[in-house]
């Protein structure tokens, strides 16, 4: 799941659990590599796709160092539309470091 694990190639200490329906994909390394050697210039492809991951890690990052939980919410909502609704608000609760009272709370006022 993560880059350590990737570049390294040892299993992730990371897991993930999907909490709505998805559909997901995996490549090996290795295939990586001889499509590399195949085609060049997938590699504009490669750098675009950790460039598109270290945006979402430093907004993440960011999100997560925003104090007030009221604006957290909002953040939440307006970069993931309608997510806030298809998951239990504990998790929500969770995600947004509040507990789930005080998530009821910030969506009553």
């Amino acid at each position: 799941m993560g880059i350590s694990s990737y570049v390294s190639e040892q299993p992730s200490t990371c897991y993930l659990q999907a909490l709505t329906h998805l559909k997901a994909s995996y490549i090996r390394k290795e295939t990586v590599k001889a499509l590399l050697e195949t085609i060049p210039h997938l590699a504009f492809v490669i750098i675009t796709i950790y460039e598109r991951y270290l945006l979402q890690l430093e907004n993440r990052n960011a999100f997560h160092r925003i104090k007030n939980a009221e604006q957290r919410l909002d953040v939440f909502e307006k970069t993931q539309p309608g997510l806030s609704n298809r998951v239990k608000g504990k998790l929500l609760a969770s995600y947004l470091n509040v507990s789930p009272q005080q998530l009821s709370r910030i969506r009553n006022c």
